[in-house]
């Protein structure tokens, strides 16, 4: 029987082990070619939800395999020459796809006969998917967001009037990026349009969606009335005008966003990584609280506050893990005190 402190270094272990198997698989997906042919017909569909569940399946023919020892060499898998040939066929067809609302029944169908050819393949695998039900469900969402295009613009092809303002949520080392501006268009309905933009765009690969929030009757931070920033994803409907980009080529999922107040001058976001719940803290010996952990991989800061929603409360001795601190949110404010010299100009929030 495994004591507390045994199953939470076990699970703390095994946790990293996830996310070091799930970034390699991500790392490889990014530099395989058909990746870059996805892309390139998402551009150009109106079938997000159903584009999605096409790439979901190509990505999982090209990541897990390598684990066997004989990859694509069975008889009842895909080999990368069928895969690469099933994405170019979409991606001829796609071409020659009609304008105007025949492109969406167009479309459909070109992309319902391929995941078909996948889908034989996939219930030979021991590992099967729902293939019908999550179709079924990409054509309903699909068909909702034509609806709502046709419903709001039908004629349109862009709104110059809507430029969303992308910046880079990073940790203070790392150098500084300008802002990027994307034109909102017809097809940029949802948060996962915004991603596969800014991927095609070659504005970021491995990342993470954030959107500002500025409502004055959401409760904020004591300094920032108002304000928050919330992780976004999948097929919600675009809410907002600014977003932020966290890159997580070397970052785990168990990270929060905090806001950070330097020097009284300027409040910027930056992500901080939160180790699981039962793990000792991770950076140096005696690292037992926030504000210690903060000032270890913050060199030359000082943790003058530090608080909580939706409370204030002061959290600056409170031990940094999932448990204090949930993942993926933006509960905590910091004030923090850095040389003069170390401040330089950033993209403030």
């Amino acid at each position: 029987m495994l004591s507390i402190e045994e199953r939470a270094k076990a699970e703390a272990k095994q946790h990293r082990a996830n996310n070091k198997r799930a970034n390699a698989d991500l790392q490889r997906w990014l530099k395989h070619p058909l990746n870059e042919d996805l892309v390139l017909i998402h551009k150009q569909v109106p079938n997000i939800a159903l584009m999605d569940l096409f790439a979901k399946i190509i990505r999982y023919f090209v990541t897990k395999p390598h684990r066997r020892k004989n990859p694509f060499r069975s008889s009842e898998e895909l080999d990368q020459i069928k895969l690469q040939a099933i994405v170019s066929r979409v991606k001829d067809q796609v071409d020659r796809a009609p304008k105007g609302d025949e492109r969406y029944l167009a479309c459909r169908s070109i992309l319902q006969d391929a995941i078909g050819d996948l889908k034989e393949a996939m219930t030979k695998q021991k590992k099967k998917y729902e293939l019908e039900e999550e179709e079924r469900k990409a054509i309903q969402e699909d068909q909702k967001r034509h609806d709502r295009i046709r419903q709001s613009d039908p004629l349109s092809s862009s709104n110059p009037d809507i430029e969303f303002k992308v910046i880079f949520i990073k940790d203070p080392g790392d150098p500084k990026r300008d802002p990027y501006f994307l034109k909102q268009d017809r097809l940029m309905i949802t948060y996962k349009d915004i991603i596969w933009r800014l991927r095609f765009n070659k504005v970021a690969r491995l990342f993470h969606l954030w959107a500002r929030c500025i409502d004055p009757s959401i409760r904020g931070y004591a300094a920032c009335p108002g304000l928050q920033w919330t992780h976004v994803a999948g097929h919600y409907p675009i809410k907002g005008t600014e977003f932020g980009v966290v890159d997580m080529a070397n970052l785990s999922d168990s990270y929060i966003v905090a806001l950070v107040d330097r020097n009284g001058k300027e409040t910027i976001p930056r992500p901080i990584e939160v180790p699981p719940f039962g793990k000792k803290t991770c950076c140096e010996p005696g690292c037992s609280s926030l504000t210690n952990h903060i000032q270890s991989i913050w060199r030359d800061s000082q943790v003058m506050n530090a608080l909580m929603l939706p409370d204030d409360r002061c959290v600056q001795q409170v031990p940094l893990d999932s448990e204090n601190f949930p993942p993926l949110r933006n509960d905590l404010y910091l004030e923090v005190w850095e040389p003069e010299e170390e401040i330089h100009t950033a993209t403030a929030v």
